[in-house]
């Protein structure tokens, strides 16, 4: 959030908008809590998994928050979530919760109506996102290829792409030339330089 805040908004834009999807507590490692604590934002906070989300909402963000998951179609979908892990080797979970295309184990799965992310923009009255935090993973681009990119203003992104290809099609490389042809452009190793903290 910082590299956004400098790169993109020079740290001048004040009570811009947020979407943060995969928001987890809201706090820890939250990518939109900078800009709502240094510039006044607000925002939609996203989180499926039912634990986070409702210690989540105990910490007061100034921000609209649904306990959901982005549809990686067009249209809403019912999907497993696994609320352990989603990806697995022999020996041990890879990730945190997420859409999974498989069940293993007793008592870590629960149905879930994911909704895709235009039909809760125009819910919000298709604002301005000044910037998306896309960190769900590795459903990152089939949800961006559901948006109808001429219909809605987002202005930077940050999206997660070390599980692409894990658990749907398309690799990061892939991702990025999507996000080009849609207009983006891609500021390469743009966090690795970074030094400070918040």
């Amino acid at each position: 959030p910082l590299e956004v805040d400098r790169l993109v908004f020079g740290g001048e834009l004040k009570n811009g908008f947020f979407l943060e999807a995969g928001a987890w507590d809201f706090e820890e490692h939250s990518n939109t809590l900078h800009f709502e604590l240094e510039h006044g934002w607000t925002g939609l906070l996203v989180e499926p998994h039912p634990l986070t989300f409702a210690e989540g909402m105990l910490k007061n963000r100034k921000t609209k928050n649904i306990q959901t998951c982005f549809s990686t179609a067009t249209r809403p979908q019912e999907v497993i979530f696994d609320i352990i892990g989603t990806i697995r080797n022999e020996t041990h979970r890879e990730s945190l919760g997420g859409i999974t295309n498989e069940t293993r184990g007793e008592g870590e799965y629960i149905k879930m109506q994911c909704f895709p992310m235009y039909s809760v923009l125009l819910a919000l009255g298709n604002p301005t996102v000044h910037y998306f935090s896309l960190d769900v993973e590795g459903a990152e681009f089939p949800i961006l290829k559901t948006l109808p990119w001429d219909k809605v203003d987002i202005q930077a992104l940050s999206v997660e792409t070390h599980l692409c290809g894990r658990l749907f099609p398309g690799t990061r490389d892939e991702l990025i030339e999507y996000m080009d042809t849609v207009g983006y452009y891609h500021v390469v190793e743009g966090h690795t330089g970074l030094k400070e903290s918040r």
